[in-house]
């Protein structure tokens, strides 16, 4: 058994991830504190596992003096979810009541949220190196087995079957620690370079939402995680729709 220590902001597949990686693999996701919350913001490692061993590597009930151990012998693996920023908003504006629900009347300060928390995590992936990975929404959507298959030979997982499941239909937000899958078929829909539109096939957003997006973005972050492509004006991201 391999255990997964999981981060990721709300809405960018951390339930998805999760429900992929213990169907395909032998492996228990630990969610503790996976979007930092109500522990603060990501600081350093240390920090990081004294949490888990509090919550008992939530939602899996570990012995935290097993955690500790796994963690001293580099046996813990880590991932963090993420979208573009772009999907991302969409996505995070249309949840309903939460702390973490944009003011409609003022949604831009969410963004800032974003950036801390993907700056912070990106020391995770700097200070474990090959024991971690950053899992993209939009591989897992274009490149599933390509994706499943990385981080299967990375972290050399012991696979549940042969060749890799996915999951199509909508999964939901865990509910005290367990996992739901809805009834209904994934349906969102994306252009080519995995940009939010409508059900008729339309841009979600028009230039001057881009625009702004564009602005509060830091985009050195968004560099890290390999989405410094998003850096673009409307029609370079849409086309000519």
């Amino acid at each position: 058994m391999k255990y997964i220590l999981q981060k990721g902001y709300i809405r960018t597949c951390t339930n998805y991830s999760r429900v992929l990686l213990e169907k395909n693999f032998n492996v228990q996701v630990i969610t503790s504190a996976k979007h930092d919350d109500r522990e603060g913001l990501f600081q350093n490692m240390r920090g990081y596992i004294d949490i888990v061993k509090e919550q008992k590597g939530w939602p899996h009930n570990l012995n935290p003096e097993e955690i500790e151990r796994l963690y001293n012998i580099n046996e813990l693996r880590y991932i963090v979810c993420v979208k573009n920023p772009f999907s991302w908003f969409h996505s995070v504006s249309k949840t309903g009541p939460s702390m973490h629900r944009p003011d409609p009347s003022n949604p831009w300060p969410i963004i800032e949220k974003f950036n801390k928390r993907y700056k912070g995590w990106m020391g995770i992936i700097q200070e474990m190196g090959d024991s971690s990975c950053v899992i993209r929404h939009e591989d897992l959507i274009t490149r599933f087995n390509e994706t499943m298959q990385a981080i299967h030979t990375q972290f050399g997982l012991e696979a549940n079957q042969g060749g890799y499941v996915n999951e199509k239909r909508n999964v939901l937000g865990q509910s005290k620690g367990k996992k739901r899958i809805g009834n209904t078929l994934f349906g969102q829909k994306f252009n080519d370079k995995q940009m939010p539109l409508k059900s008729n096939g339309e841009p979600v957003y028009d230039v001057e939402t881009v625009n702004r997006i564009r602005t509060e973005i830091d985009w050195d972050v968004m560099e890290f995680y390999g989405y410094g492509e998003y850096n673009k004006k409307h029609h370079q991201l849409y086309g000519d729709i």
